[in-house]
C-alpha cells in the first residue's frame, strides 16, 4: 500500500470526483419495479490499512421502500487514481430489518486488497480491478469509450467515459455498463443478464464545502476587479453593456459566491442592473446562484423580474458553465420555477470564431441558449479561453448583438 503521504485529501479525479456534501440522485428501474439511489458524499472517514478514506452512503428504494444502505470507503492518491477500500453492505426487508450484508468487505481483512475504482488517466482498453476480495467482491471493468453519450433527467451529456464492469462471482452474461461525464460523476448505469437495472442522474448538487475560493474555470474566469465592456445594438438601438467581478462576496444557500454586477445602457440611459451570484466547485463547474435584477426606467426600479435565489422558495443552482464542456451536452443554468429557467447546449467545443472590437479570437466554446419561459428566443454566446464571453448574439426573437471592446483582468477607468 502506497505511504500516507502519496494520498489526496480530496478525491476530485474528473470522472469521479466525490466532493464532501454533494449529493447524487438517479432514478430508474430494477427488473420493471421503479428505483431511487441516492448518494451523499459524507464528511465522515474511516481509517483503512493506515489510509483516510472518504465515507460515501448509498440508499437504494424500490417501490419507494428502503432496501439497500451501504457506506463505501474510498480515497485518491496523489497521481489521480481513486481507490476503492471496501464497503458496509446492508439489505433491508419491508420494516428495516437487516436481511443480509452479502456484498461487504473492507481492505486488510480476509486477504481483501483496495482496488482501483477509477484511474487518473483512463483509455480505451484498459483493464483493472475495482474489488479485491476473495469470493465475496470482485468486480472488475474495462474501458470501452471516451466518447459515450448520455441522455439524463440532470442532462446531455458527451465524450462521456464508458466502461464495463463483469465479476467472476457473477453469471457469464451479466454485465454493467456505465457512464461517466467529467467533471460530475457517473450519470447513467445498465445492468443486464439476471438483473435489469437502468439509472439515470436525476439531480447533482455540491454541498458547500465542496465549492472553491476562486473562479478560474478557462471559459468563464470570473476573478474578483476583472472588467469587461461589451458594446452592440438591441433592436436597432446602441447598446452598452459593464460587467465588473466585485470585491465582496455573499452567501447564497449556503455557499459563499463571488458576486458580479452587470449594468446595460441603451441609448445611453440605464436600462438594466443586475447582481449575479457564482460560485466554482473543486471539479471545475461554474454555478449560478441566482440574481438580483432591476429593470430601470429615467432612474427608478420598475420592475425586479427575473430575479431569483438559490435557497428561496424552491430555486436551486445551475451550471452556467461545465468543466469540461462537449458537443451536445445539454444543461440548466437556473432553477426558479416560472421565474429563471434558462438552460443551455454547446454546439462547438473549441471551433467557433469571433471578431470582436478587443481581438479576434478561434477556438471559442459556443453555447445555444434558450428557455420554455420565451420559447421563441435563441441566443449564441462565444467564449474565449482565458477571457471568457466575447460575443454573444440572438437568433430568433429579440435583435441583439453584442461583442467585447474592452477587457482587463483588473478595474477599468
Amino acid at each position: 500500500m502506497l505511504a500516507a503521504t502519496a494520498w489526496s485529501p480530496v478525491i476530485n479525479n474528473p470522472y469521479f470526483p466525490l466532493l464532501v456534501g454533494s449529493t447524487y440522485v438517479y432514478t430508474g428501474t430494477d427488473d420493471g419495479d421503479p428505483e431511487i439511489d441516492r448518494v451523499i458524499v459524507t464528511d465522515a472517514t474511516k481509517q483503512v490499512l493506515g489510509v483516510t478514506t472518504t465515507v460515501i452512503l448509498d440508499r437504494v428504494y424500490i417501490n419507494g421502500v428502503l432496501s439497500e444502505k451501504t457506506e463505501d470507503y474510498y480515497a485518491q492518491d496523489s497521481a489521480g487514481n481513486v481507490w476503492y477500500f471496501g464497503e458496509n453492505s446492508r439489505e433491508l426487508d419491508a420494516n428495516g430489518n437487516v436481511t443480509s450484508r452479502e456484498g461487504s468487505w473492507l481492505a486488510g481483512e480476509n486477504n481483501a486488497k483496495a482496488g482501483i475504482i477509477m484511474p487518473a488517466h483512463p483509455g480505451i482498453g484498459d483493464k483493472y480491478t475495482q474489488e479485491n476480495s476473495p469470493d465475496v467482491a470482485q468486480d472488475q471493468a474495462e474501458v470501452i469509450a471516451l466518447n459515450g453519450r448520455a441522455q439524463t433527467p440532470f442532462g446531455t451529456f458527451s465524450n462521456c467515459l464508458l466502461t464495463n464492469e463483469t465479476s467472476p462471482l457473477e453469471p457469464a452474461g451479466n454485465t454493467e455498463m456505465k457512464l461517466y461525464a467529467a467533471g460530475i460523476g457517473e450519470v447513467k448505469e445498465v445492468s443486464s443478464g439476471d438483473e435489469v437495472e437502468i439509472l439515470k442522474l436525476r439531480s447533482y448538487t455540491p454541498g458547500p464545502s465542496a465549492f472553491a475560493d476562486t473562479i478560474d474555470n478557462p471559459n468563464m474566469p470570473v476573478l474578483p476587479g476583472a472588467t469587461w465592456i461589451y458594446t452592440g445594438i438591441k433592436d436597432g438601438e446602441p447598446l452598452k453593456q459593464r460587467v465588473v467581478v466585485q470585491d465582496y462576496t455573499q452567501v447564497v444557500d449556503g455557499v459563499i459566491c463571488t458576486v458580479v454586477l452587470d449594468r446595460v445602457f441603451v441609448n445611453g440611459e440605464l436600462e438594466e442592473r443586475t447582481h449575479d451570484f457564482f460560485a466554482q466547485d473543486l471539479a471545475g463547474n461554474v454555478w449560478y446562484f441566482g440574481e438580483h435584477s432591476r429593470d430601470i426606467q429615467n432612474g427608478q426600479v420598475v420592475s425586479t423580474e427575473g430575479s431569483w435565489e438559490a435557497g428561496v422558495n424552491g430555486a436551486t443552482a445551475g451550471i452556467v458553465m461545465l468543466a469540461q464542456p462537449g458537443v451536445g451536452d445539454h444543461y440548466a443554468q437556473e432553477h426558479a420555477t416560472g421565474v429563471a429557467e434558462d438552460e443551455a447546449v454547446v454546439l462547438s467545443a473549441n471551433g467557433g470564431k469571433a471578431d470582436t472590437a478587443f481581438g479576434r479570437f478561434s477556438n471559442c466554446l459556443v453555447t445555444q441558449e434558450f428557455t420554455k419561459l420565451e420559447p421563441d428566443l435563441l441566443e449564441n454566446k462565444y467564449y474565449a479561453r482565458g477571457i471568457g464571453l466575447v460575443k454573444s448574439q440572438s437568433v430568433a426573437g429579440e435583435q441583439e448583438i453584442v461583442k467585447l471592446v474592452d477587457y482587463f483582468p483588473g478595474p477599468l477607468g
